[in-house]
Formats: C-alpha cells, structure tokens, sequence
C-alpha cells in the first residue's frame, strides 16, 4: 500500500521508549505500510494523563491535515482513570480535531498481565466513544502479545515494537481498504 503518509499520536510506546535504537512501531508500521508516517508522542500522556507536557501543549496535538490517516493510540496512562474522565477526554480531543482523512483509535496496548483488565477497560471506552464518532476502532483485547515482547518496566522491545506495528498494518490495510 503506498500512501501520502500517516501520523501517529501516542505516549511512550509510540515515542519508541523499549526500543534499542528508539525506532518505535510507528516507524516500523510506515515500513510495513511503504508510507511516511509523523509521530507525535509524549511520555505519560494519555487522552485523561498529560503526562511531561501538560494540559496546554497537549492541544498542540491537533498536528497535520495532509496524511492520509491518523492514528491515536488510546493509553495505558488513563488505565487509573475513572471512565466518564477518559470518555470526556476522548471527546473533547476529537472535538478539537481537524483532520479531514482516516482516524483510528485503538485500544490501549497491553503492558503487564496484572493491568490486563485496567487496560481492557480503558480499551472499552475508547472503542464506545469511536463507535458513537464514526470512528475507526482497533481492538488490541484480542492481540497475543507475549511478555517477552515487554521489558520489565512495561515498554515494548525490538520484537514488542515490531509485534504491534505487524498487528496494527493489518487492521489498517483492512480499514483503509474498506473505505
């Protein structure tokens, strides 16, 4: 599939910490896609968790209106979060949002097995609030993403990164093609 491009929103996972060369899987999907793909990542964000770059440059996310998709990846930084703040913040994000292409939000992405269910509730919020949007959703509850592929501190490896930027390739060859 070529392509103008895409861009990637995300926290640490999409940053590319966990990877040896800080090659994250946003990189690696843009292979995996023959496309560019533009990252725009934050350590501890999520859509509820600003994380290192607070509440204002946060909305310096509403990023570029040239790609062909854009790809939001829900975080396990929201996983302590109560629903209703994850919803409103998933809401107000995509009320700010002008980008006339693709958007696609997944799941958060797996980080422990004691997180599994914060994480799959995190992950069901988001995939409430694509489908009341119209939005593209990815399902990562049904991703097999061994531990192996985690450090110990919950950040992909090399493969953990690879891994996730195979999965996510093809859940959106399947999307874009469908549209």
């Amino acid at each position: 599939m070529k392509t103008d491009g895409g861009v990637v929103i995300g926290d640490s996972f999409a940053r590319g910490t966990g990877s040896s060369d800080g090659v994250g899987y946003p990189i690696l999907l843009g292979r995996r896609l023959d496309c560019r793909i533009r990252v725009v990542a934050a350590g501890g964000c999520g859509f509820v968790n600003t994380g290192r770059w607070g509440p204002h440059r946060r909305r310096r996310w509403l990023v570029p209106k040239t790609a062909e998709f854009l790809l939001i990846q829900s975080s396990a930084n929201d996983r302590r979060s109560p629903d209703q703040a994850i919803e409103q913040a998933m809401n107000d994000y995509l009320d700010r949002l002008h980008f006339s292409a693709r958007v696609i939000i997944t799941g958060a992405i797996w980080c422990g097995q004691d997180e599994r269910n914060l994480l799959h509730r995190v992950t069901a919020v988001a995939q409430s609030v694509a489908s009341v949007r119209g939005v593209e959703f990815i399902d990562t509850r049904e991703w097999h993403l061994e531990p192996s592929l985690f450090h110990e501190d919950g950040h992909p490896t090399d493969d953990g990164h690879d891994a996730i930027a195979e999965m996510l390739a093809d859940s959106i060859e399947t999307t874009i093609t469908r549209t």
